[in-house]
């Protein structure tokens, strides 16, 4: 249910049509504001949720041109400020650019969407136009969450491929707790990464296996925890000597992870989670000596 100030309308629905009770058959009482009602409210609530009629908002601007009374000059008013040089405000910039920037929508079906949803007809070449005024827009704000990550004690850096231009290039993320910034690269090549102001890192990095990354710091690298659950049940199905230490690794992975949930959920303190993953780290150590021995 939406809480009290969101709902816009409110609607009362009275059993006035059915004058007797269902049970006992004598005339119902009138509704609240009328002789014969008492007590609290008893109503139960059915919210329905709906789209406004879009009907986009289009001003003219009539720049109006006079003579001058002393020599005759026209001279042309010119646009105030705050308004926008080229045909669509900020509200459908912004718009044009969520399709293809967060859903991976193409051009020409993002001017699908803003004609049939939003009722604004856009040719291919404007929802370009304004997706690249959107990026240099911003340019400057990407670059101030990028200055943020070498203050970071722990970042995650990820790549994966991504559609472009009828190509395949690669999207590179850093993520810290305070931002998370993307780049499109034709390359995948580790030197994106560095260039996200890593090269000069000296926190922890959690990465996968992919040797672009090979030249973090070995000793700060937190390798994916899923890459390394792979490679505890291969152990385990793989079956032999190394069956028991598998086994052994996948419970605690379990607990570790269990842990973080009941922690996320505030089910235990940041405390009690701390000391639980010190102890776990313990556990991982012998773990790792009893499978080097055994190998």
């Amino acid at each position: 249910m939406a809480p009290p100030g969101r709902v816009d309308v409110v609607t009362d629905h009275w059993p006035l049509q059915r004058q007797a009770c269902e049970a006992c058959l004598t005339d119902l009482p009138q509704a609240p504001g009328l002789p014969g009602v008492a007590g609290a409210p008893d109503f139960v609530a059915h919210e329905v949720t709906e789209l406004p009629v879009i009907h986009p908002r289009i001003t003219e601007h009539r720049l109006h041109r006079l003579a001058w009374p002393s020599c005759g000059t026209r001279t042309r008013a010119s646009l105030a400020a705050g308004v926008p040089t080229g045909s669509f405000g900020p509200r459908v910039q912004a718009t044009v650019a969520m399709p293809g920037g967060r859903f991976r929508l193409s051009r020409r079906e993002t001017s699908g969407v803003m004609g049939h949803v939003t009722g604004v007809p856009i040719s291919i070449g404007s929802v370009d136009a304004l997706c690249q005024a959107t990026g240099e827009a911003l340019a400057p704000v990407t670059a101030a969450l990028v200055a943020t990550l070498p203050s970071a004690p722990l970042l995650h850096a990820d790549g994966t491929r991504w559609p472009h231009d009828g190509r395949h290039w690669w999207l590179w993320m850093v993520r810290s707790a305070q931002a998370t910034v993307f780049v499109l690269s034709p390359s995948r090549g580790g030197r994106v990464i560095r260039e996200l102001t890593l090269a000069d890192y000296h926190g922890v990095v959690t990465s996968d296996r992919y040797a672009g990354s090979n030249w973090l710091d070995q000793a700060f690298r937190q390798l994916c925890w899923a890459h390394l659950a792979r490679n505890v049940e291969g152990l385990v199905t793989r079956g032999g000597d190394g069956t028991h230490i598998g086994v052994w690794a996948r419970s605690l992975i379990r607990s570790l992870f269990a842990d973080w949930s009941a922690f996320v959920e505030d089910r235990i303190s940041l405390r009690t989670s701390q000391r639980r993953t010190r102890q776990m780290q313990s556990g991982f150590g012998e773990l790792l000596t009893q499978g080097t021995l055994s190998a």
